[in-house]
């Protein structure tokens, strides 16, 4: 519909809260009310009525040494309700107010009385040069700022016609929110930004994180030309999970990994890594085991694999099948592969110029189908593979290929068909 701009200019307002101890007579005796944050759970047992009990609640909140409860001022205002204040302005919190047991005691859960604002919040319209939050078909532009984006990151509903970050935006902490919170516990709220975009072009060389779940309802083509400095130590400076079934994407520059966290998900039906002007070093890309994709083709760079691939196709770069992966259709074009990978290859294409690397894994696996051209490397001494069918010299012989596959063997010849 429009270009909007993202400019980080918003007052923050603390997040206020407020839920209530109710009761059909008036006596929650017998009942059990727990405010609960991150799985984490405060509990009183009902007094003769429900002021005494909200009271008594409010007073073991303000206790709890828990750190998402100690990021809360707690307040009891009135007879049977309780307020939650967040004691950083812009910085949300979820709490639930739960009753169990016999009595007659109810609850009102949380709600919100005034909702999180701010400067570092997606889902705040001063903060965007329209004064209005991105909504489909909007071209959205994050640039010159070193505002990062931490909070309202479900943005799911909306399909933007185009995303793009480019390398002024400076923000140390990016886009999204690392794992580990400052005070030390795994980070309950989302961590990130999950939106669709027809098209997304990001070059992150001005910040650390850049962390983006791609929603199912519209396909993604995302090209990458660029990662930063990451903000967290042995963390990728962008990560990319979720996505639609034709979901691409082409990395030519930058540190990227897609489905990088345990049980973390993503699909892709084509992804490139290719290279910029160095194609030894430019991109360095890692695909979790939690990825669904069709075709990888490396062009430079260096990629590890640890998903099934239909077809891989390594034209130069240097490609690690890894994990448990399985790959279909395995072309080696030059460079090299290294397969670490105990899953089985379908067909091996080794063509000239490219080496095939079993050696830093000695676990059994296997190759059913193997071509071998002129000029192509094959290393395996442990003789860890089993090649099936074994392997088709194709219009060479073996003095014109590299091949280490073990002592003490029989290669029995028998003509390609």
């Amino acid at each position: 519909m429009g270009t909007v701009v993202w400019n980080g200019d918003a007052t923050a307002v603390a997040h206020v809260a407020n839920a209530s101890i109710d009761s059909v007579d008036g006596t929650p005796a017998n009942n059990t009310f727990t405010v609960t944050i991150d799985g984490l759970a405060i509990s009183q047992v009902g007094d003769t009525d429900v002021a005494t009990t909200a009271a008594a609640l409010v007073v073991l909140l303000n206790a709890s040494t828990y750190a998402q409860f100690a990021e809360v001022t707690w307040t009891n205002p009135s007879a049977g309700n309780i307020t939650g204040t967040a004691d950083t302005a812009g910085v949300p919190f979820t709490a639930t107010l739960t009753e169990t047991g016999a009595g007659t005691g109810a609850v009102t859960d949380f709600s919100d009385t005034t909702a999180s604002a701010g400067p570092n919040d997606w889902s705040t319209a001063a903060n965007w040069d329209t004064g209005a939050v991105p909504v489909d078909d909007d071209d959205v532009v994050i640039e010159n700022s070193a505002i990062p984006i931490y909070y309202g990151l479900d943005q799911s509903a909306v399909e933007l016609g185009s995303l793009r970050i480019e390398p002024t935006f400076t923000a140390t902490g990016g886009i999204g929110l690392p794992r580990t919170n400052a005070s030390g516990y795994v980070e309950y709220r989302r961590t990130a930004l999950k939106l669709s975009a027809t098209t997304a072009v990001i070059d992150g060389s001005g910040t650390g994180r850049i962390n983006i779940e791609w929603d199912t309802d519209d396909k993604t083509a995302c090209t990458i030309n660029g990662t930063g400095t990451a903000a967290e130590t042995g963390v990728p400076p962008i990560l990319l999970s979720g996505g639609h079934a034709d979901n691409t994407l082409n990395v030519n520059k930058g540190t990227v990994a897609v489905g990088y966290y345990a049980g973390e998900t993503a699909t892709l039906t084509t992804a490139d890594v290719g290279y910029i002007t160095n194609q030894g070093s430019d991109a360095t890309v890692s695909f979790g085991s939690g990825v669904t994709l069709g075709t990888l083709t490396t062009r430079g760079g260096t990629t590890t694999a640890e998903c099934n691939t239909t077809t891989a196709t390594n034209s130069g770069g240097t490609l690690d099948i890894a994990g448990a992966a399985t790959s279909g259709t395995l072309n080696n074009r030059g460079g090299t592969v290294y397969y670490t990978s105990t899953g089985t290859c379908t067909t091996l294409n080794a063509s000239t110029g490219s080496v095939t690397d079993f050696r830093r894994n000695s676990s059994g696996r296997t190759v059913t189908n193997a071509n071998v051209y002129s000029g192509a490397a094959i290393y395996d001494p442990a003789a860890s593979v089993t090649w099936t069918n074994g392997l088709d010299l194709r219009e060479c012989g073996f003095q014109d290929v590299a091949l280490d596959l073990g002592d003490h063997l029989t290669w029995t010849p028998s003509a390609i068909v």
